[in-house]
């Protein structure tokens, strides 16, 4: 109902490299959308980009730090509202540090570059443990 019924098709490319302890990351990705039935009164691009680049840096085999940007498109150009009709972007620094080979553990902080599509501030705190 929500939808428009039919597929979405994307593409994107990844891009990594490392230079001994620093490594380099970059994201590039575009989404082919049918407008969903129930935003019929908007107009709308029938497509979304998205990026990201970020660096990350392993002080030892389990400790490491990194900074991301990200940002995406809109698909909504004329609505009249902050959040739908800008692109949004994102910074985020982090660390990570892996106890075991089965887990791991996160900690991160992500700033609303521009738009409000985003929240301003978000603290992330996770891990994942393997089975």
């Amino acid at each position: 109902y929500l939808g428009s019924g039919k597929y979405d098709y994307g593409a994107g490319v990844l891009l990594d490299k490392s230079f001994s302890r620093l490594f380099t990351y970059i994201n590039l990705n575009t989404v082919i959308i049918n407008k969903p039935n129930f935003l019929n009164e908007l107009d709308m691009k029938n497509f979304i980009m998205s990026g990201m680049l970020a660096l990350e840096y392993c002080f030892t085999n389990r400790f490491s730090a990194g900074a991301q940007g990200t940002w995406n498109s809109t698909p909504y150009p004329t609505t009249g509202t902050d959040p739908l009709d800008n692109q949004a972007g994102e910074m985020a620094l982090g660390l990570n540090y892996q106890f075991t080979v089965n887990s791991n553990w996160r900690l991160a902080v992500v700033e609303n570059v521009f738009a409000d599509s985003t929240p301003d501030v978000t603290f992330q705190l996770g891990g994942n443990i393997k089975f």
